[in-house]
């Protein structure tokens, strides 16, 4: 059975009292990322180290966090939500947080994470159109919609800065890779 404390270097402590798990990713590390729902129905983020270790990720003052990714130095990347929004975050490994939004967005997700920081994923702005995005370790974004696109989503992105997903135009979805 894996332990619940968190790594030394980390603060928080996870508390373990859940109903249901999610795991979503992995990284060549082993650790795996995902989402907890405790006894009340609150979502709760953690990363579960190669070793079995269960640490909690939770966005200072967020009412939900929710993990995607994390690279092998341990950043972890996600979205949470704050007065029923969504935005995009990244944990750094030593616990600090940075929060974000594309401009226009009303609702942001933050899929995959790569070794160089960079996060792959999607957001929603106020005309509910979905727009694929990148944004580098040093916080720059942007947007990626295939020409006739009405909905992109990103899914990876791999050292290089490749990236790949699939958008919507007039009712077909078509799956893409961009390469730098």
């Amino acid at each position: 059975m894996a332990s619940c404390a968190r790594p030394a270097e980390r603060s928080r402590r996870s508390t373990c009292r859940h109903r249901e798990t999610v795991a979503v990713g992995i990284n060549d590390a082993g650790a795996v990322t995902g989402f907890y729902f405790d006894g009340s129905g609150v979502e709760h983020g953690y990363v579960r180290a190669a070793d079995g270790t269960i640490s909690d990720v939770e966005v200072p003052g967020a009412s939900g966090t929710n993990p995607n990714g994390s690279d092998d130095s341990g950043a972890v990347s996600g979205e949470y939500i704050d007065h029923h929004r969504f935005h995009g975050f990244i944990e750094a490994p030593d616990g600090t947080f940075k929060t974000f939004d594309p401009q226009g967005s009303v609702t942001t997700l933050a899929y995959e994470i790569n070794r160089k920081g960079e996060i792959a994923s999607w957001f929603r702005d106020a005309s509910k159109v979905w727009h694929g995005y990148t944004r580098k370790a040093d916080g720059t974004i942007a947007i990626f919609d295939p020409p006739g696109s009405r909905k992109t989503e990103i899914y990876a992105v791999n050292a290089s800065g490749a990236i790949a997903g699939f958008y919507k135009d007039h009712g077909r979805f078509h799956g893409f890779l961009r390469t730098p």
